[in-house]
């Protein structure tokens, strides 16, 4: 039990990790369109 939830916090972290950086990307993105129009 104590291992399954260890691995669950883990999918949990890397995939708040993942969202993360996709926001960052997605804003970044959205930054330089909106710079070069």
């Amino acid at each position: 039990m104590k291992l399954a939830k260890g691995r669950i916090s883990k999918l949990i972290g890397e995939s708040a990790l993942l969202r993360r950086m996709a926001f960052r990307n997605i804003f970044l993105v959205a930054i330089n369109t909106f710079l070069n129009i």
